[in-house]
C-alpha cells in the first residue's frame, strides 16, 4: 500500500490497464479529452474509490504537440494544474511509471520518487 500527496490509501493491487475508452462508468478524467486521453494507462482504487492512473511523461508531450507549449511549460502546467489540483475523492492519480511494459513483474521504481507507487499487472 501506499499514499498519494493527499494521504488517500493506494491500493496497487488493483491496478487494470484502460485506455481513455474503456475506463469504469463515473470515472474523472482531464479535459479536454483528445488532448489527455493518450497518457491515461489505466485505474486503481485510492480510498475505496476507483481513480484514472495518468502517466506523467505522457501528459507533458501531450501538452507540448495539442497546446504547443514548451517543455518547460508542459512540466510546470502539469506540475501545478494536474499534480496539485485536489477535485475530490476521485481526483485522478498521475505516475512516472512505465506501466506499458509490465509482464508481471514489479515496476522499477526511481530512487528519487518519493511520490511514485507500485503497480502489480492484474
Amino acid at each position: 500500500m501506499g499514499e498519494d500527496r493527499w494521504g488517500r490509501s493506494i491500493n496497487q493491487q488493483t491496478f487494470h490497464r484502460h485506455n481513455g475508452k474503456d475506463l469504469p462508468e463515473g470515472t474523472l478524467v482531464l479535459e479536454p479529452r483528445a488532448t489527455y486521453d493518450r497518457a491515461i494507462v489505466g485505474s486503481v482504487e485510492a480510498d475505496g474509490e476507483r481513480v484514472t492512473v495518468y502517466r506523467r511523461p505522457l501528459l507533458v508531450k501531450a501538452l507540448m504537440d495539442h497546446e504547443e507549449m514548451r517543455w518547460t511549460e508542459a512540466e510546470e502546467w502539469v506540475s501545478h494544474n494536474t499534480e496539485g489540483a485536489y477535485v475530490g475523492p476521485g481526483t485522478p492519480y498521475v505516475t512516472e511509471l512505465d506501466v506499458a511494459t509490465l509482464s508481471g513483474e514489479l515496476e522499477t521504481v526511481p530512487a528519487d520518487c518519493s511520490s511514485c507507487f507500485l503497480l502489480f499487472k492484474s
